[in-house]
């Protein structure tokens, strides 16, 4: 694999839709992201309810900040378990995020993903991540 593909220089933003998230049963691990994304693919296909508009998805050595027109959310990096590009919807990207307020009734992880717009740039936000997590270490 090419060098200049795997090393992403940080900051970096993608232009993503939010397809959701979802009740993650695991820490790390394409195991525990297959079942979320395969309910939220769903739903979406199944809603006549387009996805959300556009936001940029940016990944900085600090985390992942997604920001919209009038919001902006944050997932500190020690917050992100786990990112890939989905194995069966090539454009989509998912990461396991441990909430910071867990309840008694539900699990302490949620799988977020979104919509690329093309199976590299999923590949490129994954590759960044990782950057992400090194930078971190």
């Amino acid at each position: 694999m090419d060098e200049d593909i795997r090393y992403q220089r940080l900051p970096q933003s993608f232009s993503v839709r939010e397809l959701g998230s979802s009740e993650a049963r695991g820490l790390w691990g394409i195991k525990h992201t297959r079942k979320p994304v395969d309910l939220m693919v769903a739903k979406a296909k199944s809603s006549s309810t387009p996805l959300q508009p556009q936001v940029e998805l940016r990944i900085t050595e600090d985390g992942c900040e997604i920001i919209g027109d009038k919001f902006k959310k944050v997932f500190p990096i020690h917050t992100v378990s786990y990112g890939v590009q989905d194995l069966v919807y090539t454009r989509v990207f998912c990461m396991i995020v441990v909430k910071e307020q867990i309840s008694a009734d539900r699990k302490p992880f949620d799988c977020v993903a979104f919509v690329c717009e093309s199976r590299q740039a999923a590949r490129n936000l994954t590759y960044t991540l990782a950057t992400a997590f090194q930078v971190g270490i």
